[in-house]
């Protein structure tokens, strides 16, 4: 029995790889680019398959093949992405979760880990927004979610997969050099740890829900050992710092850190539209909890970046 992972090579896939595969799984990634150098590392627990989820039949061909019984689809395309070429946003966002989500039907998938977002909200909810607020996106990337979250959903009860989802907010850590334009957290920090000088396309003000990478890690890990839900699609929180606290806090740990603030108006609009949420039921049902607050976060990452250039310093 196997466990499938889309965008195994992904932002998100390759730490969650490395994890799924040290709890003993046999991971199967599908990724139409996969990492080889880093996945080949991980030994037996991963086979890699070079796919397009946009495919169904090498999608299914995949499960049947591997024997798979649980999924993990985190391949989508990314909210700026999405917002410059909406066609190739609906190809591999909706219909690539249509697809993985009838083979899964197909071979008899058990669970099925969806990653959403907290952009499937709009402006004007209240906050902390709650499960059951109103979804009202006004980019293409959160439409996106708001279907596939509703589509997993008619699975569940009509054939019985286990579909679980987590809203997330943005992700931040080190590797996110592409993407949504929330990657500006991240890059603030990931190029003054490497000597580089960074421009920031928000304002100093600007402040949006952000949760680190190994909590994200640790956040899917449990939704998938859970025996059981109550709650099929979790909001998850996150830490809220201004743009200008996380440019403080590099230069604490990064000396002669330079970053440069020069706002571009309409990402600042995209990005202030994400509210924060609220984590009580994800808190309540799988005792999750946020690890890394800012100063933990940034000293983490500048660590991870660093050891990653000097392998033996």
């Amino acid at each position: 029995m196997s466990v499938l992972l889309t965008g195994g090579s992904g932002f998100i896939g390759l730490p969650l790889t490395k994890e799924l595969v040290s709890k003993g799984n046999h991971v199967i990634v599908l990724d139409p680019q996969p990492n080889l150098t880093i996945l080949q590392r991980l030994g037996e627990g991963v086979k890699v398959v070079q796919g397009d989820v946009t495919h169904y039949e090498e999608v299914l061909q995949v499960m049947r093949e591997y024997q798979v019984k649980d999924v993990f689809h985190l391949a989508a395309i990314l909210s700026t992405a999405c917002e410059e070429n909406p066609s190739l946003c609906f190809r591999v966002n909706v219909e690539g979760t249509v697809n993985v989500l009838e083979a899964s039907r197909a071979v008899g998938v058990r669970k099925f880990i969806f990653p959403s977002s907290i952009a499937t909200y709009g402006p004007g909810v209240a906050t902390p927004v709650n499960g059951e607020a109103r979804q009202e996106p006004l980019t293409f990337y959160g439409a996106t979610k708001v279907f596939c979250e509703l589509w997993g959903l008619q699975y569940y009860r009509k054939f019985g997969i286990d579909f679980r989802s987590v809203r997330l907010p943005s992700i931040i850590g080190p590797g996110r050099l592409d993407g949504g334009a929330s990657v500006y957290a991240s890059l603030m920090i990931e190029k003054p740890a490497i000597g580089d000088k960074y421009t920031v396309y928000v304002d100093e003000e600007t402040s949006i829900p952000l949760l680190y990478i190994k909590d994200v890690t640790k956040l899917l890990v449990s939704l998938f050992e859970a025996l059981q839900v109550r709650t099929r699609i979790f909001n998850v929180g996150g830490i809220t710092p201004k743009a200008v606290e996380i440019a403080e806090k590099v230069k604490q740990y990064v000396e002669g850190a330079e970053i440069i603030f020069k706002p571009n108006p309409s990402v600042v609009a995209m990005v202030r539209k994400w509210p924060q949420a609220d984590s009580s039921k994800i808190e309540s049902e799988l005792g999750w909890r946020v690890s890394y607050n800012l100063d933990l976060l940034v000293r983490d990452f500048v660590q991870d970046v660093r050891s990653c250039r000097n392998p033996a310093g």
